[in-house]
């Protein structure tokens, strides 16, 4: 055919290893396997039971690993199996090594770094940090938001202050990292006094 793009064909003109087959329009495949999924009569695939499978495998190996690791993560408002264990790769095998919420916060990319704007001051996200961490404290934040009573009067009480919705979520974060910091904290025992 005459204008249209054969696989082997050279830009030149001639074959290129095209040998004894007949060549074939690049169309010819797809038309015809997407003319099989949309003829009348018959449905188009949708998500089944086969592809939904290995997703609530998944998650049930992930709950058992943060019920075995973890189990007062799972009681949070927020926080599912998938965001806790996020969280607990990044605080890591050493969690000692976090020493303050702080730290955790910084770890995190949600400690508050100071941004000045001619006469306004204001604070704003940290850009380094864990982002994957950060993806999960958002993911709390945006649930307890739609979910949560406390967090929506949160909400509402800083909105009536002059916050703006992305200095309230930086806070909401900041606060949620203190409560995971202080749920996964290994307890140090008090020395004798």
């Amino acid at each position: 055919m005459p204008g249209v793009p054969v696989r082997g064909e050279s830009p030149v003109g001639g074959w290129l290893g095209c040998g004894n087959r007949t060549a074939r329009p690049w169309f010819t495949s797809v038309g015809r396997r997407r003319q099989a999924e949309v003829r009348p009569g018959r449905r188009r695939s949708s998500p089944t039971s086969a592809t939904l499978r290995p997703r609530r495998w998944l998650e049930g190996r992930l709950t058992r690993l943060v019920e075995r690791h973890a189990p007062q993560l799972l009681e949070v408002v927020g926080i599912g199996p998938d965001t806790a264990v996020t969280l607990l790769i990044t605080i890591g095998d050493n969690p000692q090594r976090l020493g303050s919420e702080a730290s955790f916060a910084a770890l995190c990319g949600v400690s508050p770094v100071e941004r000045s704007s001619g006469s306004r001051q204001y604070r704003r996200l940290n850009r380094g940090g864990d982002r994957q961490a950060n993806a999960a404290l958002h993911r709390i934040v945006q649930t307890r938001l739609r979910v949560d009573p406390r967090t929506q009067e949160y909400y509402e009480r800083r909105s009536k202050e002059g916050k703006t919705r992305r200095e309230i979520v930086r806070s909401l974060k900041r606060y949620a990292a203190r409560e995971v910091f202080h749920l996964v904290r290994p307890v140090q025992p008090q020395p004798p006094p």
